[in-house]
Protein backbone atom coordinates (compact mmCIF):
# COMPACT_ATOMS: atom_id res chain seq x y z
CA UNK A 1 0.00 0.00 0.00
CA UNK A 2 2.83 2.40 0.83
CA UNK A 3 4.49 1.74 -2.52
CA UNK A 4 1.20 2.46 -4.30
CA UNK A 5 0.77 5.69 -2.32
CA UNK A 6 4.32 6.74 -3.22
CA UNK A 7 3.62 6.02 -6.90
CA UNK A 8 0.39 8.06 -6.75
CA UNK A 9 2.22 10.92 -5.06
CA UNK A 10 5.04 10.81 -7.61
CA UNK A 11 2.54 10.72 -10.47
CA UNK A 12 0.60 13.70 -9.06
CA UNK A 13 3.84 15.63 -8.53
CA UNK A 14 4.85 14.91 -12.12
CA UNK A 15 1.46 16.06 -13.44
CA UNK A 16 1.65 19.30 -11.43
CA UNK A 17 5.20 19.97 -12.63
CA UNK A 18 4.15 19.38 -16.24
CA UNK A 19 1.16 21.71 -15.88
CA UNK A 20 3.40 24.39 -14.32
CA UNK A 21 5.79 24.14 -17.26
CA UNK A 22 3.09 23.99 -19.95
CA UNK A 23 1.23 26.98 -18.54
CA UNK A 24 4.37 29.11 -18.22
CA UNK A 25 3.74 29.49 -14.49
CA UNK A 26 6.93 27.62 -13.57
CA UNK A 27 9.05 30.26 -15.26
CA UNK A 28 6.94 33.04 -13.74
CA UNK A 29 7.22 31.60 -10.22
CA UNK A 30 10.96 31.05 -10.68
CA UNK A 31 11.56 34.63 -11.83
CA UNK A 32 9.43 36.07 -9.01
CA UNK A 33 11.31 33.95 -6.48
CA UNK A 34 14.68 35.12 -7.83
CA UNK A 35 13.60 38.76 -7.52
CA UNK A 36 12.29 38.27 -3.99
CA UNK A 37 15.47 36.50 -2.89
CA UNK A 38 17.61 39.30 -4.31
CA UNK A 39 15.43 42.05 -2.81
CA UNK A 40 15.40 40.37 0.61
CA UNK A 41 19.19 40.15 0.68
CA UNK A 42 19.08 36.35 0.81
CA UNK A 43 21.18 35.86 -2.32
CA UNK A 44 23.99 38.09 -1.06
CA UNK A 45 23.88 36.49 2.40
CA UNK A 46 24.03 32.99 0.95
CA UNK A 47 26.88 33.92 -1.40
CA UNK A 48 28.79 35.27 1.60
CA UNK A 49 28.12 32.08 3.55
CA UNK A 50 29.38 29.94 0.66
CA UNK A 51 32.45 32.14 0.16
CA UNK A 52 33.35 31.96 3.84
CA UNK A 53 32.91 28.21 3.87
CA UNK A 54 35.02 27.77 0.72
CA UNK A 55 37.73 29.98 2.18
CA UNK A 56 37.85 27.81 5.30
CA UNK A 57 38.05 24.69 3.11
CA UNK A 58 40.86 26.25 1.08
CA UNK A 59 42.80 27.13 4.23
CA UNK A 60 42.49 23.55 5.47
CA UNK A 61 44.31 22.07 2.51
CA UNK A 62 44.41 21.43 -1.18
CA UNK A 63 42.39 19.06 -3.26
CA UNK A 64 39.87 18.94 -6.02
CA UNK A 65 38.13 22.35 -5.98
CA UNK A 66 35.11 21.03 -7.89
CA UNK A 67 34.56 18.27 -5.33
CA UNK A 68 34.99 20.77 -2.51
CA UNK A 69 32.43 23.08 -4.07
CA UNK A 70 29.93 20.24 -4.44
CA UNK A 71 30.53 19.22 -0.83
CA UNK A 72 30.07 22.79 0.38
CA UNK A 73 26.78 23.15 -1.50
CA UNK A 74 25.59 19.89 0.01
CA UNK A 75 26.57 21.03 3.47
CA UNK A 76 25.00 24.48 3.11
CA UNK A 77 21.75 23.64 1.32
CA UNK A 78 19.84 23.23 4.58
CA UNK A 79 21.25 26.46 5.98
CA UNK A 80 20.39 28.27 2.77
CA UNK A 81 16.80 27.06 2.85
CA UNK A 82 16.50 28.09 6.50
CA UNK A 83 17.76 31.58 5.59
CA UNK A 84 14.91 32.19 3.12
CA UNK A 85 12.65 34.81 4.73
CA UNK A 86 9.28 33.50 5.89
CA UNK A 87 7.37 36.08 3.83
CA UNK A 88 9.06 34.79 0.67
CA UNK A 89 8.14 31.19 1.53
CA UNK A 90 4.55 32.15 2.38
CA UNK A 91 4.20 34.18 -0.82
CA UNK A 92 5.41 31.32 -3.00
CA UNK A 93 3.14 28.82 -1.26
CA UNK A 94 0.20 31.21 -1.69
CA UNK A 95 0.96 31.55 -5.41
CA UNK A 96 1.26 27.76 -5.81
CA UNK A 97 -1.99 27.21 -3.94
CA UNK A 98 -3.72 29.71 -6.22
CA UNK A 99 -2.34 27.90 -9.26
CA UNK A 100 -3.51 24.53 -7.94
CA UNK A 101 -6.94 25.93 -7.07
CA UNK A 102 -7.27 27.14 -10.66
CA UNK A 103 -6.39 23.79 -12.26
CA UNK A 104 -8.16 21.38 -9.92
CA UNK A 105 -11.50 20.29 -11.28
CA UNK A 106 -14.16 19.53 -8.70
CA UNK A 107 -15.78 16.20 -9.29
Amino acid sequence: MTNQTEQSTDQLKSQIEQELINSGKYQQFFQNLQIQLINSGWQENFQNLVSEHLLKQQQQGSGNDELKSMKVLGELTGKGLAMVPDDVKVGLLKDLKGFLDDIVVDE
